[in-house]
């Protein structure tokens, strides 16, 4: 009984660290920050491939960016992967490359905070 509850917990303990949403977030907020711009990606799976999306979101001269929020939208693992590829905080603009994992889809919310 003992070997089958502690292959019980490893097993849950692999599903759980599995099924984790892939979120990125880079913020150093400030008072008064505010949300600039958002925009959702998805992609369907390809077969036996990847697929991916480039996003850019420019908020304009007179705006800099204080936080950005990937958030994926899958919360069982199963998504992507998002990485900041140029801009960000203390920028104007940020662009953000999602990649799936193989043979599957995504779906990512893309949040720009600033002032």
């Amino acid at each position: 009984m003992t070997t089958l509850t502690l292959l019980t917990a490893a097993l849950l303990m692999v599903a759980v660290s599995v099924a984790q949403r892939h979120n990125l977030i880079d913020c150093r907020s400030q008072a008064g920050d505010r949300l600039l711009a958002q925009e959702s990606s998805a992609r369907s799976f390809k077969f036996l491939s990847y697929v991916s999306d480039e996003i850019i979101i420019d908020v304009g001269r007179e705006n800099r960016i204080n936080c950005v929020e990937i958030i994926d939208r899958w919360n069982d693992g199963t998504g992507g992967f998002a990485q900041i590829i140029e801009g960000g905080v203390t920028h104007t603009y940020v662009k953000v490359k999602i990649r799936s994992k193989f043979n599957r889809s995504f779906w990512f919310d893309v949040k720009v905070y600033g002032q």
